[in-house]
């Protein structure tokens, strides 16, 4: 069964260069798109966290 890309919505296989199925490889997205949107969903989640405690996402001081 060949490997998806990991990303909601998206669902493209994951194929190496030549357009043969990719099994043996740690990647979990189908491409720069996918992961860069997946990275920045993450961060956005890490700062409403931060906001709703008060505290800075980056070095988690608390917030003046």
């Amino acid at each position: 069964m060949p490997r998806i890309c990991q990303r909601e919505g998206c669902g493209k296989r994951l194929l190496d260069d030549e357009g043969n199925p990719e099994y043996n490889n740690n990647r979990r997205f189908c491409g720069d798109e996918c992961l860069k949107l997946d990275k920045q969903e993450r961060l956005e989640a890490q700062r409403a966290i931060g906001r709703r405690l008060g505290q800075c996402q980056l070095c988690g001081r608390k917030l003046p």
